[in-house]
Order: C-alpha cells, then sequence, then structure tokens
C-alpha cells in the first residue's frame, strides 16, 4: 500500500520530527507533554487518500497535521473499542441537532439523520420529502439502528438524531438501544421560528408546513421521566 511506504520514507520522518518539536511535544487531543517522540503521532486532520501520497501540498501540509499521543491516534480511528456508545440528540425542528452531532462526532463515529438518509438515497435537495421512497428511506434507518443494537462494525459513538417529542416513544428507543446519554437541544420555539425566517434552502418555499411542523413538537412534547436518561 502507498500510505506504508510513505510513512516509512525519509521525508515524513524528518517533517513528522519537525512538526513535533514546533508542537513542544504535546499531544493536541490529551494535552499531556512526551519527551519521548516516539509516543507521539502527526496525523492528518484531512485523512489521506490512495491518490494523495504522492501529492506533497496534502501529505506537507502543515495545517492539515495535528500532533496527537498513540492512546489519542488509536481513538481517532476507533482502535481496541471496548465500548460503543450510542447518544440521542433530540429536539424540535430547526432546533441545532445536527449542527451540535457535527460539532462533537469523531471521525470513527456512525449518525442515524433521516433528512440526511433521504438526501443520500435520493440526491434530492435536502429536507425535500420524496413521498415515493419512505418504505425505503424507513427500512434503510431501522437497519442502522440494528446495527446500532447489536454494537455491530467498528464505530466509536452512534449519534441518533430525531424530534421525539414523546417520552414514550423516547423511552422505547433509548430500552432498545441501551442509550447511554438522551441529550435535548433546548431552543426555544421563538428562535426555531426565527431561524426558519433565515433558512435559504427547500424550507423557505415550504415556511408554513415547517411552521406547522415547529408547532406541533412543541404542542406534543412531554419531559422526561425518572426512566429516561439525561
Amino acid at each position: 500500500m502507498p500510505g506504508n511506504k510513505f510513512y516509512t520514507s525519509r521525508s515524513w520522518r524528518s517533517f513528522r520530527e519537525t512538526v513535533i518539536i514546533d508542537n513542544g511535544g504535546v499531544c493536541n487531543r490529551c494535552h499531556r507533554v512526551f519527551t519521548d517522540t516516539s509516543q507521539l503521532e502527526v496525523h492528518h486532520i484531512k485523512h489521506l487518500k490512495q491518490h494523495d501520497y504522492l501529492d506533497y501540498s496534502k501529505t506537507f501540509n502543515k495545517d492539515n497535521v495535528e500532533v496527537i499521543c498513540h492512546k489519542c491516534h488509536n481513538d481517532e480511528h476507533g482502535r481496541f473499542i471496548t465500548h460503543k456508545e450510542v447518544i440521542l440528540v433530540y429536539g424540535p425542528p430547526l432546533s441545532g441537532k445536527t449542527t451540535y452531532v457535527k460539532a462533537n462526532k469523531s471521525f470513527s463515529d456512525i449518525v442515524v439523520d433521516l433528512d440526511k438518509l433521504q438526501e443520500a438515497i435520493t440526491l434530492m435537495p435536502m429536507y425535500q420529502e420524496v413521498p415515493a421512497v419512505k418504505r425505503n428511506l424507513f427500512s434503510v434507518r431501522d437497519l442502522l439502528l440494528d446495527h446500532i443494537k447489536t454494537r455491530y462494525g467498528r464505530w466509536r459513538t452512534a449519534w441518533i438524531i430525531g424530534g421525539y417529542p414523546n417520552t414514550y416513544d423516547r423511552d422505547t428507543l433509548i430500552k432498545n438501544l441501551e442509550v447511554d446519554a438522551a441529550i435535548l437541544i433546548e431552543t426555544p420555539k421563538e428562535e426555531c421560528l426565527n431561524r426558519l425566517e433565515q433558512v435559504n434552502d427547500y424550507r423557505k418555499e415550504y415556511k408554513a408546513e415547517w411552521q406547522s411542523y415547529i408547532n406541533k413538537w412543541f404542542e406534543t412534547y412531554t419531559p422526561p421521566v425518572d426512566s429516561e436518561i439525561e
């Protein structure tokens, strides 16, 4: 494999040492200081693909590397995982659920988001409903949820995004998938409606419909009970 040859090359070893010295031997993830540089890795933030190893603007780009220790590097790539975490992120439309997950997920994580799944299987604009594929969409989602339930695959954390205003529906999902944390994105109704006025995608042509989605979520929302994870 080209990656194996590249990482043993004299050019990469020299580049690696320079980056580690410039960084002071500090792991950018856990912030521990290492005097033994063999305990550190120079990690490409944007992972290299097979043909990238011949492009020096990518392989030796200091803006695309970070210094991390072996443990943090293994965590980044999902190696030696003993526990897979499942996190439910729920809340009203336009509350910022997907934004929250993007800000907190790692490279090795899996995300279940109906809007993103529909976009992937139809190539239609985000948020545009395609009734003809609903059965397929839910089937793909259910398959992914089954993989999460059985902890199938090498992912580290599974993020499940949805509205889930009803306590019963949330609690059922939490129990079935053994969810570790349920996070409510507590954005006020007024803010969700204000964000709707600012959208510049498919939803701007259907604001009345999306206003009804927001209103319905707040009308049907029931707060967590003792059995629900916080």
